[in-house]
């Protein structure tokens, strides 16, 4: 190996560069791995920043609105006379048939107008109860324009179950509203109430479905106490949550995902749970959700309450950065995979890598011109050596002078081709003989297939022997006595009347034994090399039945034959398709012959083209592990000496030889198989099997 002109090569050159190229790429990827995470982390943290302030907006100028209105609300409230009480109540509400104290139909304009609803109340309100809504509906009317650039809706409602509510929008909210509604179930006020609010200051609901308007929203409630600390109302506005939701969603980094929750859990928005929010009606928490993630998001979260920054954790395989909308209970929370920082390493890793590999390819480059020189050109020399002996020259030409691997394969070579010319001569006589054998084995193999068929047919006439001996003995004991009784009478020279029937009769016999023979003769003899000709279906079943008939009978075996009225016509060894049909019966009648009920049926139909010939036994059918095995040669299920093993299979391949099918229908609740065979042409009249 030393003298190895490739090892040098390779050893002076890929080995260190790549090394080099292999050390440098990680500790790239490390170093870049860590400055990038703690970049983005940076940049994360002021972004969450900036965000955080960004959605406080809204919230803090709910609240401010909140502030000013209360300190006027007690103000008006403070200096209106009772007097003028229920003049100005009349303006603003009226009672209606269904209890309630509602805006009037007739002159009200929910486009510039507050809406009032009062719940299902008595007939009389208390006085201090109706100069609450009087100063609320002049207030709301007066704030309620000037805040719409920012806020959906500006409502107040009471503890005694009424609301007085500006929303364009939805003009018709205190119209529309059920009588029996009662808004003191809603969490937009009993949030903002004692025992819920014990603080008394504003308070933000979760996402809620606003029952009248059918929108998804979010409301800052703040309540307002008179100087005896009694609820007087809670001036509330509603955040479309549709807003906050889309810009939580879609207004997000490239690959990281936001998302808002409350102190408690609750969760107000996130990117894989809004349809599960959304069910539960806006009540869907963390705890509820009962993954591990976001319980340890919710964990650090109420741990970073005091400090009053954004609070940068890992979990799982991501960072999380929250920070707290101030004012509120609400968490904004960013989620950021690892995989964004490891691919930005990776990618500048990979630009390193490359351009080792430049260098690399410079290098390959030197080290191809010298293997070329050294190598490539020495190795021209063998493969013409290589194709002089493809050709069959064996007399080659090599530099065996060399110390280095090329003299060492030039002599190597050299030695092959001696060797090859050997084995040639070798492998020509034998591939001789191997012809020759092939050509015995496959004309011995067709002969054994030949045998095999007459061994099947030959089995099936021994299962039927017995039934033929009585078949054939009793009509020839009958004959016998018929005809010895007429020579008695001919010998007395007595002429009877009996005498023409009883020649009749022996003439019967005589033929019905002449045909049991004849059909004996044609199904033991081999059909195998018989012409193809057109045979009625009709005729093969009563041959098979001729053959089978008596050994049915003496074991109380009933043959059912079903054959179409109109006569089908095949085009087929009349002998074979014969013996397909004779084993089937013979397999059934082995297989039912100690059942109680006992019978085979033969059904013949058409279908399309084909001609279906259908053999059924009284049998529960065959297990699947058995019958995936039944058309192999030599497996049976019969006892040692009653079968062979080659009935089906010898008959798969007939019915395969005239283009058929053979299979077992599975779905019969009895042993059913069906044969499909081509039909014949109508137009050719068939030709009898046997006369």
């Amino acid at each position: 190996m030393k003298n190895s002109v490739v090892f040098k090569t390779l050893k002076a050159m890929s080995l260190r560069m790549g090394v080099i190229i292999f050390l440098s790429s990680c500790l790239a990827y490390l170093h870049l791995n860590k400055k990038i995470e703690e970049q983005n982390l940076r940049a994360l943290g002021q972004y969450i920043q900036e965000r955080g302030q960004r959605e406080q907006i809204i919230f803090s100028e709910a609240i401010t609105n909140h502030e000013i209105f209360a300190r006027e609300f007690l103000k008006r409230y403070s200096l209106f006379p009772d007097s003028e009480v229920e003049k100005e109540f009349q303006k603003i509400a009226v009672p209606w048939k269904d209890r309630t104290w509602r805006s009037s139909k007739n002159n009200f304009n929910g486009q510039i107008q507050s809406g009032v609803f009062v719940g299902n109340n008595n007939a009389s309100l208390p006085v201090d109860f109706k100069k609450r809504l009087v100063v609320s509906e002049k207030l709301i009317a007066e704030y309620g324009p000037a805040w719409r650039n920012r806020f959906q809706d500006t409502y107040m409602t009471f503890p005694e179950n009424a609301i007085v509510v500006y929303w364009p929008e939805m003009p018709k909210w205190a119209l529309d509203a059920k009588p029996e509604f009662d808004m003191r179930k809603e969490e937009y006020v009993y949030a903002a109430a004692l025992p819920q609010n014990p603080q008394k200051k504003s308070v933000f609901t979760g996402l809620f479905l606003d029952d009248v308007g059918k929108k998804w929203m979010t409301s800052c409630l703040t309540p307002i106490y008179g100087p005896d600390n009694k609820l007087l109302g809670i001036i509330s506005h509603d955040i479309m949550i549709e807003q906050l939701i889309a810009r939580t969603l879609e207004d997000k980094l490239p690959d990281t995902s936001n998302f808002i929750f409350r102190r408690d859990g609750r969760i107000i928005a996130h990117p894989d749970m809004m349809t599960d929010i959304k069910k539960s009606d806006g009540s869907l928490t963390i705890q509820k959700t009962e993954n591990e993630v976001l319980l340890k998001v919710l964990e650090n979260a109420n741990r970073m309450i005091s400090e009053n920054r954004e609070k940068i954790f890992e979990v799982g395989d991501s960072f999380y950065i929250i920070v707290q909308i101030q004012q509120t209970e609400w968490f904004f929370a960013i989620r950021y995979p690892k995989s964004i920082v490891a691919s930005v390493a990776s990618e500048s890793a990979i630009v390193i890598i490359l351009m080792g590999f430049l260098s690399l390819l410079l290098e390959t480059g030197i080290l191809y011109w010298l293997m070329r020189k050294n190598i490539a050109e020495p190795l021209k020399s063998f493969v013409s050596a290589a194709n002089q002996i493809a050709d069959g020259n064996m007399n080659i030409q090599l530099d065996s002078s060399r110390k280095d691997e090329l003299g060492l394969l030039a002599n190597a070579f050299r030695r092959m081709a001696y060797n090859v010319a050997d084995r040639d001569a070798l492998l020509a006589q034998n591939a001789a003989n191997l012809e020759k054998k092939v050509l015995e084995r496959t004309e011995e193999l067709a002969s054994q297939k030949e045998k095999a068929v007459q061994i099947g047919k030959m089995a099936a006439l021994g299962q039927m022997a017995g039934g033929m001996a009585h078949e054939i003995n009793s009509p020839l004991a009958t004959l016998q006595l018929s005809l010895e009784a007429l020579k008695k009478d001919l010998e007395k020279s007595h002429v009877r009347p009996e005498w023409p029937l009883a020649i009749q009769k022996c003439l019967s016999i005589i033929s019905r034994v002449a045909q049991i023979i004849q059909s004996l003769k044609t199904f033991s003899r081999d059909g195998s090399r018989d012409e193809m000709q057109l045979t009625s279906i009709r005729n093969i079943i009563e041959e098979t039945h001729i053959l089978c008939a008596k050994k049915f009978q003496s074991n109380s075996v009933v043959l059912y034959k079903d054959l179409p009225e109109h006569d089908l016509n095949i085009n087929c060894q009349p002998t074979e398709i014969c013996q397909v049909i004779l084993n089937l019966v013979n397999n059934s009648y082995d297989a039912i012959e100690n059942l109680d009920q006992r019978w085979i049926r033969i059904e013949v139909s058409q279908k399309d083209m084909d001609c279906l010939i259908r053999v059924t036994d009284s049998g529960a059918g065959i297990p699947s592990h058995i019958a995936d095995q039944l058309f192999q040669p030599f497996f049976t299920t019969k006892e040692i000496g009653k079968g062979t093993g080659i009935g089906l299979s010898i008959s798969f391949g007939i019915v395969q030889k005239h283009g058929g099918e053979i299979s077992l229908d599975r779905n019969s609740p009895h042993t059913s198989f069906v044969i499909r065979l081509p039909l014949g042409k109508e137009e050719t009249n068939p030709l009898l099997f046997a006369s």
